[in-house]
């Protein structure tokens, strides 16, 4: 049994002045006012269809992430499905039990577990990691059978693609406080690695959810 901490990082991040530039153009082509383009044009625009909530121009940025979490957080965030692309490792063809997965399982630590459950957490996981052991070395059960012992708080790596609108629209679902802690603290990580690599995109929801 491993314990993982969750983790985000962008994947091949195009560069934040190209970002700008691409979404510059398309929103400049609704107005055709090219002749307007000048340094600072690009942020300025930008910002002004934030504010104006005019924010379809925004679909032609494209991030993608590479995302460690567990399987709970996993089925929220595919519940997402306008606009946005996952590949995720999966269960039913990895088998934990070879030497290319350590012959163990990651399991990711629930926000919010009390120290009185912690013990009861880990027997629990430790429990469905040896049935499932058994089933795939001892028993000759198929990883895709064996998979169903795993808890929700089994590790998975996803890598996420999605348009900035729609970053944005998850931010203000994942960030607030009715969501659950686990992806709420996740999406307020990954709010603030894209708000550093593209500011004027983000900059309101990093206001709205990191800072206050």
């Amino acid at each position: 049994m491993q314990l993982i901490k969750p983790k985000i990082e962008l994947v091949n991040p195009v560069p934040y002045k190209q970002m700008l530039n691409t979404i510059e153009l398309a929103i400049r082509n609704c107005y055709q006012s090219y002749d307007k383009m000048k340094d600072g044009s690009d942020e300025a625009i930008i910002r002004g269809c934030i504010a104006r909530s005019h924010c379809s121009p925004l679909e032609f940025g494209n991030v993608s992430v590479h995302l460690i979490t567990d399987r709970a957080v996993l089925a929220q965030l595919t519940r997402h499905r306008i606009g946005t692309s996952f590949c995720v490792s999966s269960q039913r063809y990895v088998n934990y039990s070879k030497d290319k997965f350590g012959n163990s399982i990651g399991f990711i630590e629930p926000e919010g577990l009390p120290d009185k459950a912690y013990d009861n957490w880990v027997g629990a996981c430790k429990v469905a990691e040896a049935a499932y052991m058994v089933m795939t070395k001892d028993l000759g059960t198929s990883p895709e059978v064996a998979r169903s012992v795993l808890p929700n708080c089994t590790a998975t790596s996803i890598y996420m693609s999605a348009n900035i609108r729609e970053w944005r629209h998850i931010f203000n679902l994942r960030c607030d406080s009715h969501a659950q802690s686990d992806i709420r603290k996740l999406m307020t990580n990954l709010l603030k690695l894209m708000y550093e690599q593209y500011p004027v995109f983000f900059e309101d929801l990093y206001e709205k959810y990191v800072k206050n």
